[in-house]
């Protein structure tokens, strides 16, 4: 066969046929796992702790463990030194609800090796994502409208903020690249890009990341659309000599001279590219709705895979051990004992896997033992996530590329080529998006340990949606949102999933981020309040689970369910506050009255600081003002003469004191002739008050069996009307 002897020829990537590989399997180590420290936790919530265990290792002299925060660049200090007969370590100094990233190092006889978890005890919710930009395909945008906006429905839904931009078929790359760029300044929040289609694909380098002489040269370079702001050239590199013409190199062509990445990428990068697949009875329109049908239906919770690993290393390498990327990963998924070495094509075929493995000597249409493009195009593999590694169909952009194929076959749903360099995936026990450790993958450098070949390399390409979790929930349904007396009132119907309630959040319609405004919320009914008039409000309520497994616990949230409405009811407003000014003349001093609109009474008011309205020092004081709901709002005034009695002239009346407790008094400035005295509640009814003549000039009103809230005396004095405010403490 001539991938077998391509293999030999180049004496760099030893390929067997699988029988004798088999043969050799029972009697070798399995460098791959033996390069694994195959993790797992048990956590404590009564004594807060984390117990990290690992599979015993004959070989082990002794155990480091290293303990950081997931946004540490580095790993600090030493947490433990064990003895190579250790199979555990606990530690008891954790807090419930925070992230832990934890390096177990095994120093051994024979071969180093590591392990990574990122573990919690009830970890935090993801409860919000950055920006996703959507680069279409202009080929195929028009044949799949309805895919594609089921699919921002469904990023929406799950709260990314979502943009799109159809890429036409002449674009260049630097044009491709000035469209990111431009949409990163208009939103900064972007961080994930998601290409769907033959976007125009970068190639960048002059090397062969898989060791082959013929395939030395420029490989796909999506990594360049990630990379904001590093110095990318196309002066140095010139070579004519790849065996694939996309892999010639020549100074001036558009294909960059970078080998590996010029600085960090700031972008994760996604893509689903099913051009020139010919081995597939399905045309490119036809696999890609097909994709997007079983991604939308993996994310909303209807198909579902066994959270189980199958891993199978055919190259089986001491010095490189290729398929650590998936034994560190399903360990810290699953634990070791469901995480298998076996059949990879086999086992897919036969039983369902979250997670997968393949490595063996490799075409651009299949590797070794594994599988080959033309069996995808006819198999219905049972998994999501796999890793495929092998000579050649690393450079994916290949016709009938062999690691494209994987998106074309059953429910797989994202395939990277790892080995070189190796993939951490630990960060997606607690609920990341497989684009946040893509990013992590081609950005590390000597943070996490695995092999140096290929590490870094711009050809280093997440096949697939970069927004993919692994535990998607049934979400809510049925949401019906009303404006009922001053509340918003919520309903939906439950989901099975949520075992720990649901997640409430809300946005005004101009804004791109939801807030959260309950947690945990046990119930189908929720009531808001506190909102403004003509301001349209999005509503976003998802099922929350405490989500388990072999890395600990944390709070994963479903997909949303959004709605919407437009607030008619008016704002609690204090209108105006009324102060009596010091040139008035009036022993007493300045009285203090509020006007008051919009809320729900009975309404409450207070001086902040609790201060007592009728002893008022002359400064600046805010008025406080409660309604029934709970609603507040608060407005300054002014007092400009040191007083502790108030009142409000009207002309010719003045009452006081304001704020009023049991009684005001009523004092025509001229002679008495008052008579259609009424009092006007906080809902406008009327009612006759009794005035208590206390003297010549002066009357007493008594109040003191009124709600606290506003209230107006209303009448006239001989044929002077007059409207007079007061509030009732």
């Amino acid at each position: 066969m001539q991938f077998i002897t391509r293999g030999f020829k180049f004496g760099l990537w030893v390929i067997v046929v699988v029988a004798s590989l088999r043969n050799n399997e029972m009697r070798a180590q399995n460098w791959s796992l033996k390069g694994s420290v195959m993790a797992s936790v048990e956590i404590n919530e009564t004594k807060p702790s984390i117990l990290l265990k690992w599979s015993p290792e004959t070989t082990a002299t002794k155990y480091t463990i290293y303990r950081k925060l997931k946004d540490a660049k580095a790993w600090g200090s030493l947490k433990a030194t064990l003895a190579g007969t250790e199979v555990s370590y606990l530690d008891t100094t954790v807090q419930i609800g925070q992230t832990y990233e934890y390096r177990i190092t095994r120093a051994a006889s024979d071969i180093p090796a590591n392990g990574y978890l990122y573990a919690a005890i009830k970890g935090p919710a993801i409860e919000s994502k950055n920006a996703v930009l959507l680069l279409i395909d202009s080929r195929i945008q028009d044949s799949l409208i309805t895919s594609i906006n089921r699919l921002k429905n469904d990023l929406y839904n799950e709260g990314w903020d979502v943009m799109q931009v159809v890429v036409d078929k002449n674009a260049t790359v630097p044009q491709v690249k000035d469209l990111i760029l431009n949409q990163k300044a208009l939103n900064p929040k972007l961080k994930t890009l998601f290409i769907i289609g033959h976007v125009i694909v970068p190639y960048a380098g002059n090397d062969a990341y898989d060791g082959h002489p013929d395939h030395i040269g420029a490989w796909p370079a999506d990594s360049y659309y990630a990379d904001l702001d590093g110095t990318w050239t196309d002066d140095s590199v010139d070579n004519t000599d790849a065996g694939r013409t996309e892999n010639k190199n020549s100074i001036g062509d558009g294909k960059f001279d970078q080998a590996y990445i010029p600085s960090d990428l700031e972008l994760e990068v996604g893509r689903v590219d099913f051009f020139n697949m010919p081995a597939f009875l399905k045309n490119e329109i036809q696999l890609l709705r097909q994709y997007f049908d079983k991604d939308h239906k993996f994310r909303t919770g209807q198909i579902k895979a066994r959270r189980r690993g199958v891993v199978l290393d055919n190259f089986n390498f001491q010095n490189e051990g290729f398929a650590q990327s998936g034994y560190r990963a399903c360990s810290a998924f699953f634990g070791p004992d469901s995480t298998s070495t076996a059949d990879y094509r086999t086992s897919l075929l036969n039983g369902s896997y979250l997670w997968s493995y393949g490595a063996g000597g490799g075409w651009y249409e299949g590797a070794g033992g594994i599988s080959t493009t033309q069996n995808m195009a006819v198999d219905s593999l049972q998994g999501i996530f796999t890793f495929l590694f092998g000579s050649y169909f690393g450079d994916w952009d290949s016709p009938n590329n062999f690691m494209r194929s994987a998106l074309g076959s059953g429910t797989i749903l994202t395939c990277a080529w790892a080995g070189r360099p190796g993939w951490q995936m630990q960060h997606m026990a607690m609920g990341e998006h497989i684009g946040f450790s893509s990013l992590l993958s081609q950005n590390n450098n000597t943070l996490y340990i695995n092999s140096p070949n290929g590490r870094r390399g711009v050809h280093a390409a997440l096949m697939g949606d970069p927004t993919l979790v692994m535990y998607p929930m049934l979400p809510v349904s049925n949401l019906t949102i009303k404006e009922v007396a001053g509340l918003v009132e919520l309903n939906w119907g439950a989901s099975t999933d949520a075992s720990e309630g649901y997640l409430i959040q809300r946005k005004k319609s101009n804004e791109s981020t939801f807030q959260t405004i309950a947690r945990n919320f046990n119930g189908l009914t929720y009531l808001d309040k506190c909102l403004n008039k003509d301001t349209t409000y999005e509503y976003r309520i998802c099922a929350t689970k405490l989500e388990k497994n072999a890395s600990g616990s944390f709070y994963n949230v479903s997909a949303g369910l959004i709605s919407s409405i437009k607030i008619t009811r008016p704002d609690l407003a204090i209108d105006s506050i009324m102060t009596k000014d010091e040139n008035a003349g009036f022993n007493q001093g300045k009285f203090l009255g509020a006007q008051v609109s919009g809320g729900t009474a009975p309404f409450t008011y207070t001086i902040k600081g609790n201060l007592d309205p009728n002893k008022l020092s002359a400064g600046t004081y805010t008025l406080i003002v409660e309604d029934a709901n709970g609603c507040k709002t608060e407005k300054e005034f002014i007092i400009r003469l040191n007083t502790s009695n108030h009142e409000i002239n009207i002309d010719h009346v003045i009452i006081y004191p304001q704020p009023a407790d049991d009684f005001l008094y009523i004092n025509p400035k001229s002679k008495w002739e008052l008579n259609e005295v009424r009092l006007i509640n906080p809902i406008g009814t009327e009612s006759n008050v009794k005035v208590e003549r206390t003297s010549q000039n002066l009357g007493r009103i008594f109040v003191q069996n009124l709600k606290p809230g506003w209230y107006m005396i209303k009448g006239s004095n001989g044929n002077k009307h007059f409207e007079i405010p007061f509030i009732k403490l």
